[in-house]
């Protein structure tokens, strides 16, 4: 195998091309398979947990942005839609100013819900 096929693996795994593009000629393979197999093994397993670990990053901060947006929707409802309700300003004037903000919040708690099972 060598160190060439190494670096080409590196080079594709890094370039982010479709893995059915990538192929071994013949003359990769002359005999070596020992030893190299191995560290192309190895180099395949590392850069696999290194894009897990990519994506549970991305996950990690979706949940983050989610957790403060169903806090400042909750602010939202908790400070100042309410309050106005006790004010008895007219519904059509909320629905305006509010829209629909309590189905949004439950929608995003459902939503976040299903994202920290999904990332446990």
């Amino acid at each position: 195998l060598g160190s060439g096929i190494i670096q080409r693996v590196r080079r594709f795994t890094d370039s982010g091309d479709d893995r059915k593009s990538f192929t071994l000629s013949r003359d990769d393979s002359a005999g070596q398979f020992g030893s190299d197999t191995a560290e192309l093994s190895s180099f395949l397993k590392s850069h696999s947990t290194s894009e897990l670990g990519k994506r549970e990053l991305v996950v990690n901060e979706i949940i983050i942005t989610e957790k403060q947006y169903l806090a400042d929707l909750a602010l939202l409802i908790n400070d100042f839609l309410e309050p106005m309700r006790n004010m008895n300003i007219p519904k059509e004037s909320l629905q305006k100013i509010f829209g629909n903000i309590e189905v949004i919040h439950n929608i995003n708690s459902d939503v976040l819900a299903d994202l920290e099972t999904r990332l446990e």
